[in-house]
């Protein structure tokens, strides 16, 4: 089930939150917005990833595919962090959509 989840998010990260970030941050496309915008998103972002790598570290160490020295025992606590990671990012993840589409008086415009 973990390994599922940890896949099915990185197919949606890539897809549906790195090309957002690339196109309306990175580019800044339909810009400028406020400073906010740009520094909660780049926030989330850094979370996200973390989490993502993280957690997909953590997936791989379960099946036994990390080198010997990064492997770990205590597997829960392991799990646990990156939960808290998660959850971490998915309540800046509600931010940013608030500040992209509620907050911002120009939200980005998907073609």
């Amino acid at each position: 089930m973990q390994t599922g989840g940890a896949t099915l998010n990185l197919a949606l990260v890539l897809w549906m939150m790195a090309l957002p970030f690339r196109d309306f941050v990175l580019r800044d496309q339909g810009g400028p917005r406020p400073l906010g915008f740009y520094a909660l998103t780049a926030v989330h972002a850094v979370a996200g990833g973390a989490a993502l790598l993280f957690g997909l570290f953590v997936v791989l160490r379960g099946h036994d595919l990390v080198p010997r020295r990064l492997r770990f025992e205590r597997y829960l606590a392991f799990m646990r962090t990156a939960f808290g990671l998660y959850l971490a990012a998915t309540i800046l993840g509600v931010l940013v959509y608030l500040t992209w589409f509620v907050w911002i008086p120009n939200p980005p415009q998907f073609f």
